[in-house]
């Protein structure tokens, strides 16, 4: 991948086989001479536990926005000594026994912000961790748009199979708004709430079984201290188109599975509900949402394609068959639940 402001050329290059190792990531610098030729200026290679998917130059700001995702592990509950009974695990060359926790892995979008200030240096000025996946990403100017979604992990709080209300209530009782939110981690502060829940609309047609959480973030990577604004909706994003002064964001009243669409069964009668915010720097405002027949389709790449604004109205192309044609036999990764609606937000 490459981007140039016509005097620096900057690459990033993916891991790859040398033939005797892995080489990891890097970003490279290139100066261009007057007569055109390269010249190296700098070289960054970066840690190996985040996929790289894009970056973005930002000219004015000397900056470069790399953008990626990584799976980080954590226990799912502490361990507890072994009081008889059940035999403790014993890890490869321990003399005794170890305890191991259950780990579980959440999605974490990935931003590192390298500075460009030092002539032929480059280095990573900061790192943004973002709980969720990238659905999507755009810059105008300094201004990084993200759009990313988020499950949250709501486990331990599942009641039993036919439990009545009054029991469902009892286990919600101690669910915190923060248990909910996905959070924010720059450099090695301690993690927030990427928002409040005060900047999230609620659809009330979204009947999906479970939450979803799709957060617009505009960030300026130009500021020292990466000043930021974020709005949410509940409910998923499959996909993202982004005009020049609006996002439009793609939504099933379903749980869609984080696996290949290619291989996914939409149910009869879905439909896919479409929520429009106005972007003006790092200002985020909803402005309004609108339902059409069906969906947009098995390709998540080709998703943002399937919608384009065209002189202030936006022209969607979505499928109402159910199957697609990947797979002879694909599997059912949406559940079948029929819902119907205005899709307006509140």
């Amino acid at each position: 991948l490459v981007k140039t402001d016509g005097s620096m050329l900057y690459a990033l290059s993916l891991p790859y086989w040398s033939g005797t190792a892995t080489l990891p990531a890097q970003l490279q610098a290139q100066q261009r001479l007057a007569d055109g030729q390269l010249v190296a200026a700098g070289k960054l290679s970066l840690d190996s536990e985040v996929t790289r998917t894009g970056f973005y130059l930002a000219s004015a700001a000397k900056r470069l926005a790399v953008i990626g995702q990584a799976a980080i592990s954590y226990p799912i509950q502490p361990a507890v000594p072994n009081t008889g009974g059940a035999t403790p695990a014993i890890l490869p060359g321990a003399t005794g026994a170890a305890f191991i926790a259950p780990i579980a892995f959440k999605n974490q979008l990935v931003l590192d912000v390298v500075s460009l200030n030092t002539p032929g240096s480059i280095s990573v000025a900061n790192r943004v961790r973002i709980d969720g996946q990238l659905v999507g990403s755009r810059m105008v100017g300094n201004i990084l748009y993200l759009v990313s979604t988020w499950t949250p992990d709501l486990s331990k709080y599942a009641p039993p199979a036919g439990a009545s209300p009054s029991v469902v209530d009892a286990q919600l009782a101690s669910l915190s708004t923060a248990e909910i939110l996905p959070t924010v981690q720059i450099d090695n502060q301690a993690a927030q709430p990427l928002l409040a829940d005060t900047d999230c609309y609620l659809q009330a047609a979204n009947a999906s079984a479970r939450v979803q959480i799709t957060s617009i973030t505009a960030l300026d990577i130009g500021s020292a201290s990466l000043q930021r604004t974020s709005r949410c909706f509940v409910g998923e994003s499959l996909g993202m188109y982004m005009s020049t002064g609006n996002v439009y964001l793609s939504s099933s009243r379903f749980y869609t599975y984080p696996t290949d669409a290619s291989a996914a069964v939409f149910a009869a009668g879905m439909q896919t509900d479409i929520h429009k915010f106005a972007l003006q720097g790092q200002q985020i405002t909803y402005k309004a949402s609108g339902v059409v027949p069906g969906h947009l389709g098995w390709d998540r790449e080709k998703l943002p394609y399937r919608m384009s604004e065209y002189q202030g109205a936006l022209r969607v192309l979505s499928f109402t068959s159910g199957q697609g044609w990947t797979f002879p036999a694909p599997l059912p990764l949406i559940l079948p639940a029929s819902q119907t609606g205005t899709g307006t937000a509140s």
